[in-house]
């Protein structure tokens, strides 16, 4: 599994900026935006629990305990959908669905990461399709397993990605189960070389 989850990365911009915004005393009263002091303050509150849920996710990821990433990134999950920016209950569907595919539960793995999907294009478009080949692999399907491999390898290489060493040993894998031996062999080549660099 990628090791890249959507951390505190993505949603602190989002906090920065209000917090760079942030300014006078803490009474009840109306800013540029028009929404209360108090609001505000719960919003604050909100994410920096979601970041220190995440922070603690990704700490547990790391050290292999899957049941309590799970926890953790369910509740950050959770918290996010008290929040109105999409790009935080986005990185918190994709946290969760890299867990759950970790924790070899690849189907409802793949449902949180399709959520985590943006409208456009995004910086985290290799981890996403890196993670939901894993999902397809996961249910058994090389094919689209092999597809999104794909998709992600184009996205790693175009940016001088670090998943491109990883992505051709997922690659390699899916197409010798799948036979094709030759594409294989050429994949595990390219790792090779990837993980040099």
């Amino acid at each position: 599994m990628s090791s890249d989850l959507a951390t505190t990365d993505e949603p602190s911009g989002v906090i920065q900026g209000q917090r760079e915004n942030e300014k006078g005393p803490r009474r009840k009263k109306h800013h540029n935006s028009g929404e209360p002091v108090e609001r505000r303050q719960d919003v604050l509150e909100i994410q920096a629990e979601i970041e220190s849920l995440t922070r603690a996710g990704s700490q547990a990821l790391a050290q292999e305990r899957c049941g309590e990433a799970l926890t953790a990134f369910k509740k950050a999950f959770l918290a996010s959908l008290d929040v109105t920016e999409q790009q935080v209950q986005r990185a918190c569907a994709f946290n969760l669905g890299a867990a759950y595919i970790a924790s070899g539960r690849p189907a409802k793995g793949l449902d949180f990461l399709l959520r985590s999907q943006p409208d456009k294009g995004g910086e985290r478009q290799g981890d996403l399709h890196f993670n939901l080949g894993l999902a397809h692999e996961g249910l058994g399907d090389p094919p689209a397993a092999i597809e999104y491999y794909q998709r992600a390898l184009a996205h790693y290489q175009s940016q001088q990605g670090h998943g491109e060493a990883d992505t051709h040993m997922k690659l390699a894998g899916c197409r010798a189960r799948a036979g094709e031996l030759d594409q294989a062999g050429r994949c595990f080549r390219r790792a090779g070389l990837a993980y040099r660099r």
